[in-house]
């Protein structure tokens, strides 16, 4: 989907740079997005560590701070993951937004040779959602506990979680209990 004669640019600079993008990379390229000031280009996962190195090393680019990677679920797509990568050009004073899409069987290549803050970032992403980020140094989980199950921000986690847990003034520590989530309470009123 990538006709750069329908896409409205707002400046010169922008016309510019996609033309450049589309001249080089039209069948790196799933889609181009251009809507006010910023820019978004849809790639593939096998795509997405070879237009991050373009992105940050070309003259014409310089996209050399991550801001953020962002990520939301879609489990009934057959790649269940969007993954968007917002990448900042001081050099230029411009965004774009790289954007790549993955199942929860494949994996991604980490971006931490790249851009040092991505370690955490893929990490939370990680520990989340459950994304493998295929060469990272320490890919461990970084906000629920190590011995936690499942990944939080999945749509097909429950809402209660796996355990209860309660603070026991009888034993004097926190008590651990399974939940049960039976629906046969449910399913006997209708």
């Amino acid at each position: 989907m990538i006709n750069s004669g329908f896409i409205k640019f707002n400046n010169f600079v922008q016309k510019a740079f996609v033309q450049f993008i589309l001249k080089y990379f039209r069948n790196l390229i799933v889609m181009i997005t251009v809507k006010d000031y910023e820019i978004e280009i849809c790639t593939t996962s096998f795509n997405t560590f070879f237009f991050l190195i373009f992105l940050k090393k070309h003259t014409f680019c310089l996209f050399s701070s991550l801001s953020d990677i962002i990520v939301y679920d879609r489990p009934q797509s057959k790649r269940r993951f969007v993954i968007i990568y917002q990448l900042l050009s001081i050099c230029y004073n411009y965004r774009i937004r790289l954007v790549s899409q993955v199942n929860q069987f494949n994996f991604i290549c980490s971006t931490t040779t790249l851009f040092k803050c991505s370690n955490w970032l893929e990490r939370e992403v990680f520990d989340m959602f459950g994304i493998f980020f295929f060469g990272h140094p320490d890919l461990r989980r970084i906000l629920t506990d190590y011995g936690f199950k499942g990944h939080p921000l999945r749509k097909d986690f429950p809402l209660s979680g796996f355990k209860s847990v309660l603070y026991n003034d009888i034993i004097t520590k926190l008590d651990e209990t399974p939940i049960e989530n039976s629906q046969e309470f449910r399913s006997s009123l209708y």
